[in-house]
């Protein structure tokens, strides 16, 4: 499926190559015309005092037209041809066995995934080449996007995809502010617990003092920041005020407005997502563990004798205290191996993945609020509208 529609994809531009080659191949016709007319009423005077340049340029531009016309319908043969052998081989296929059928699509999807759906690197690469110089050719012949694509900038097309774009951005943009702004929440408080472990008499590791230092800093420049923003200025006028002030003051912004604190939050944020999901899946597993040692009770307890028959009410009660005695047992001990020093459950696939969640999430949330060293460079800002 990916092949095909990677093959339908490299026809769709080589369709568009060609489409664009004909609006050229009309320019240069009406100039050649024009050149041609000029020269037949001026004579006397010579094309070169007519139009000086125009003939030479003209010739240029129609030889640059023919060898790309030339490598155009070298690529347009090869993938009409490709597509025309991929198209018999699914009719042969749909006539033949199954097993022949199977065995004939293994072989052309293995050839496929090794040298593309039909399509060789050189292919590629003149695709490339010819995707790049057409359009090139096109816009110094005089022909605009607007007379080949069409322009209506009322479709309702473009008005979709217009306003899907702008809301997203929109929405892009206030998740980046609200994003900072929880980040900058979570170093307040953070901070709070620093600064009250400090007033009570303890010691504050290096990092934790950089980290308190970086929360004042940001505190103190977020006031300033919020009035640029609040500000009433167009998009491309906040981008230049910011782009002054990250340019001359790079340590203005708060730094939960900048990529490497906003990336690791959005990393911390879908650690916690995947471990909400983990325990999930494990309390769902630990259910049906427990539903299965059930039933396996259950079984033995209903499970006839070597005489055939089943057990007696007397019989059935001792065993079933001698079963839960032992699962007790075996519950306590499985309990006492199965989970670490925090509680969490280190059997089974689903606790192995919660507990290395944990730890990920763990190491995650100190690097949210670890400070930088010193000596790196100053963070990119970018600002969202």
């Amino acid at each position: 499926m990916d092949a095909e529609v990677i093959a339908i994809s490299r026809l769709l531009a080589v369709r568009t190559l060609q489409l664009e080659m004909e609006y050229i191949y009309s320019s240069l016709e009406e100039e050649a015309l024009d050149v041609s007319a000029d020269e037949l009423r001026n004579s006397a005077k010579g094309p070169a005092l007519v139009r000086e340049g125009s003939t030479a340029e003209l010739a240029l531009l129609v030889a640059e037209y023919g060898l790309l016309l030339e490598q155009l319908d070298v690529l347009a043969a090869s993938i009409n041809s490709q597509m025309g052998s991929a198209a018999s081989n699914s009719s042969n296929s749909h006539g033949l066995p199954a097993a022949t059928a199977a065995s004939s699509s293994n072989n052309s999807s293995s050839s496929s995934s090794t040298a593309g759906p039909g399509f060789s690197l050189i292919d590629e690469d003149i695709l490339e080449e010819l995707a790049a110089e057409i359009p090139d050719l096109r816009y110094r012949v005089g022909v605009a996007d607007t007379v080949v694509f069409g322009s209506n900038p009322l479709s309702p097309t473009r008005i979709k995809l217009q306003a899907r774009e702008s809301s997203l951005k929109v929405l892009e943009g206030f998740n980046f502010l609200l994003r900072g702004m929880r980040l900058l929440l979570s170093d307040v408080g953070n901070g709070g617990r620093l600064f009250s472990k400090a007033a009570l008499g303890g010691t504050l590791k290096p990092r934790e003092v950089a980290a308190l230092r970086r929360t004042a800093k940001d505190l103190l420049t977020f006031i300033p920041f919020i009035i640029i923003l609040i500000i009433p200025l167009t998009p491309l006028g906040h981008v230049l005020v910011f782009g002054f002030i990250q340019r001359y003051f790079p340590g203005f912004f708060p730094s939960q407005f900048t990529n490497q604190r906003q990336d690791l939050m959005m990393r911390y944020e879908e650690l916690q997502r995947q471990l909400v999901t983990a325990q999930a899946a494990a309390e769902q597993e630990e259910e049906e563990a427990e539903l299965a040692r059930a039933a396996a009770a259950v079984a033995r307890l209903t499970a006839p004798d070597f005489n055939g028959s089943a057990l007696s009410a007397s019989q059935q009660g001792s065993s079933s205290a001698t079963l839960a005695i032992g699962s007790h047992a075996a519950n306590n001990d499985g309990s006492d191996s199965d989970r670490d020093g925090g509680g969490v459950l280190t059997g089974g696939t689903a606790a192995a993945k919660v507990k290395l969640l944990e730890e990920q999430v763990e190491e995650a949330r100190e690097e949210v609020h670890s400070a930088p060293d010193e000596d790196s460079p100053p963070q990119k800002v970018v600002v969202k509208h």
